[in-house]
């Protein structure tokens, strides 16, 4: 089964380690994890003690200053759509940067630049998991500021 998150926090809590074998138990051969018409892959690196995998269970949108929105699938993609349509694919590959703090978020479109799109997602302490900021520092290059209680235990 994959588990769907509707709003709840991750933590190390006993809900999040709940979560995580919740996750673990229904992943199959290759740490893939289906059931109810979803599926999802397990990333290989959930961070220190696997304290980031429940995030993977969960999408999350955020919008930018000009009304573009952003949603977030952390470990699987990060897409960039505006009036409920998809425009682009900021990226589907994920690798941390600095553990535990900050992933790169690669392999996205061509830009009009011929670049590929990318992100940068910072993990900073927060009670509940969510977008905190969405910013594109230059084209095609996008910074992500997400809160979540799993940061709370590294910083």
């Amino acid at each position: 089964m994959c588990i769907r998150d509707r709003g709840g926090a991750a933590s190390r809590s006993a809900g999040a380690r709940a979560a995580l074998r919740a996750l673990r138990a229904g992943a199959g051969a290759g740490g893939i994890a289906s059931g109810g018409g979803t599926s999802c892959v397990l990333p290989r690196d959930g961070g220190t003690d696997d304290a980031f995998l429940p995030l993977a269970a969960a999408c999350f949108s955020a919008e930018s200053s000009d009304g573009t929105s952003f949603q977030i699938c952390p470990f699987h993609n990060a897409t960039q759509n505006k009036g409920g349509r998809r425009l682009a694919l900021v990226g589907s590959s994920w690798a941390w940067a600095e553990r535990d703090a900050r992933m790169v978020i690669s392999g996205g479109d061509a830009c009009p630049n011929h670049v590929r799109r990318r992100a940068e997602l910072t993990f900073e302490c927060g009670g509940v998991s969510a977008v905190l900021s969405v910013s594109e520092r230059e084209m095609c290059s996008y910074s992500f500021r997400f809160g979540t209680p799993a940061a709370c235990a590294s910083s």
